[in-house]
């Protein structure tokens, strides 16, 4: 049976790389994912019979008599690794997530940009000078204005 995928030891190099984020998400998705038949299928009890040479003469359909997997032994398998490497791949996902909508402590302009956003936030507009600024502002800003366009296009 497979192992749950290690939990890395993350960094926010790691998810600035993209080749190494990339290659953790598709060898975690091979090494669990994709062979999920595969672990299942090894958790079955060998055959109980010796080896028939009859039985490759002709093609074996699964049927009502189809080997089933115990309930308890694929509730283990849910619970020792498929969960797990899914919780370690959430985990990877929501850490570079938050590393990527965090401020990047070495910019030097982020103060900058704070402050030109902190008075960008205060600034109040004319209605006189600008008579369709409450509109944006009650709706949620332009870019919903262009999307309603571009729906009527």
């Amino acid at each position: 049976m497979s192992q749950p995928s290690p939990a890395a030891r993350l960094t926010p190099q790691f998810c600035f790389n993209q080749t190494a984020l990339r290659d953790f998400l598709r060898l975690s998705r091979s090494t669990i994912d994709d062979s999920i038949t595969q672990n299942l299928n090894a958790l079955l009890t060998p055959a109980q019979r010796g080896f028939d040479p009859t039985s490759t003469s002709s093609r074996q359909l699964s049927g009502p008599h189809a080997r089933e997997l115990a309930p308890a032994q694929c509730a283990d398998f849910k619970d020792r690794v498929l969960f797990p490497s899914w919780a370690v791949r959430s985990d990877v996902l929501d850490y570079c997530a938050g590393v990527a909508t965090s401020p990047d402590p070495d910019d030097p302009d982020s103060v900058l940009r704070q402050v030109e956003d902190a008075k960008a936030r205060e600034r109040v507009v004319d209605e006189r000078l600008d008579p369709y600024s409450g509109r944006r502002l009650m709706s949620g800003g332009r870019s919903n204005d262009d999307a309603d366009c571009e729906e009527l296009a």
